[in-house]
């Protein structure tokens, strides 16, 4: 009877890391402005979630293309390699070749972020409080920091995601990305505050 009773409670039981993750999906205001307005940054975020735990080459060439499908993740791809190695490298290289298709639609959408950054419409930032020309030396420095000081490790790539889309956003749907790294290190938080009885 007990243990039937034991495995009834391991069956249906949830593990605490998808209960965080569900709630803090379900309640990520971004994402459901982007799909309102139809915005691409839902696609950007399974691309960057199918990368986590990934060896260096395939992390490497779903950061590539990620900065191919919207130019400011490019900032991602040096501080990937420094983090994971050469083959990340290669792999954001051969990711981020798939701009090459259409070029002038991507160097486009880099003038265009530019100049929406001046004006004085959209949703408020860092990029906008601070202007590009402050936000992304400090994003750069920043990623820089945590490539070296958490080489090779999930806190650097998901500190790298957060700082570029942090630094780089300009609308709300912009931060749709940002629950990746919001889920990790609340999962984290978690463990250290509340640890799984390993027991059980």
């Amino acid at each position: 009877m007990d243990s039937n009773q034991h495995s009834g409670v391991r069956l249906w039981s949830v593990p605490r890391r998808t209960i965080i993750a569900i709630v803090l999906a379900v309640f990520w205001l971004p994402f459901y402005e982007a799909i309102v307005h139809g915005q691409i940054t839902p696609i950007i975020t399974g691309i960057l979630a199918l990368a986590i735990g990934r060896g260096p080459f395939i992390r490497g060439f779903l950061v590539g293309l990620t900065a191919a499908l919207k130019s400011p993740f490019a900032i991602m791809i040096p501080f990937v390699s420094i983090s994971f190695g050469w083959r990340a490298l290669l792999g954001c290289i051969v990711g981020a070749s798939f701009a090459l298709i259409h070029p002038s639609l991507f160097l486009e959408y880099l003038n265009l972020l530019a100049n929406l950054a001046e004006r004085p419409y959209g949703d408020i930032g860092l990029a906008r409080w601070l202007g590009l020309d402050v936000c992304l030396p400090l994003t750069v420095v920043i990623c820089l920091i945590v490539s070296i000081r958490w080489r090779g490790t999930e806190n650097s790539f998901m500190a790298i995601i957060a700082c570029v889309v942090i630094g780089t956003a300009l609308w709300f749907h912009s931060y749709t990305p940002l629950i990746l790294p919001v889920i990790y290190f609340a999962n984290k938080t978690a463990d250290r505050f509340w640890p799984v009885d390993s027991k059980r």
